[in-house]
């Protein structure tokens, strides 16, 4: 977490403003006051610009990754970083400017996309599937239980909304092809 001595009221605000999506109030912030994304996080290690790419807030992930990229390498609660919380959260243009920011960024950095492509496809986001495959993401790698992603699909797709279903077995049929 943030040494809260070191967050300034800004800082703050820019976290709130990250997170309702207001792109002017964060473009203000840090261009002419000062604040910057990763200075002040939640109680679960979440700074700014994290919380907007878990919203889906695109532009105002890519102003916080321009300002500070080192707001890339930052993990929340469970290790669970930007690029994980977009994708479990379906948002494809906001994980393709993550994505496309750490290439840019960190090119040296082999970047492990198993979480994001285990959240995608748990959730049965097949656009942000195809995207973290697109990107380098090995859907043969098993999660943390064990699981491959077209399996998470599969368990997790058993539900009584027929959209919701047919979704992930949509994400299955797509992975298990791979």
């Amino acid at each position: 977490m943030a040494d809260e001595l070191n967050c300034s009221k800004y800082d703050r605000e820019l976290f709130e403003m990250c997170r309702l999506g207001d792109l002017k109030a964060v473009t203000d912030l840090i261009d002419n006051k000062g604040a910057r994304p990763g200075r002040y996080v939640d109680y679960v290690g979440k700074n700014g610009m994290m919380m907007a790419a878990e919203r889906g807030h695109c532009e105002v992930v890519k102003k916080c990754i321009d300002s500070d990229p080192s707001t890339l390498r930052a993990v929340g609660e469970e290790n669970v970083e930007a690029a994980a919380l977009a994708a479990a959260n379906g948002h494809t243009n906001t994980l393709c400017c993550i994505l496309e920011a750490h290439r840019k960024y960190f090119p040296k950095i082999n970047k492990s996309l198993t979480t994001p492509l285990s959240l995608a496809s748990y959730n049965g986001h097949l656009s942000c599937v195809q995207k973290l495959i697109e990107f380098g993401a090995d859907p043969r790698i098993p999660d943390e239980d064990g699981y491959l992603p077209h399996q998470n699909s599969k368990l997790y797709g058993s539900h009584p909304k027929q959209k919701r279903q047919q979704r992930h077995e949509e994400t299955a049929n797509y992975l298990s092809k791979l």
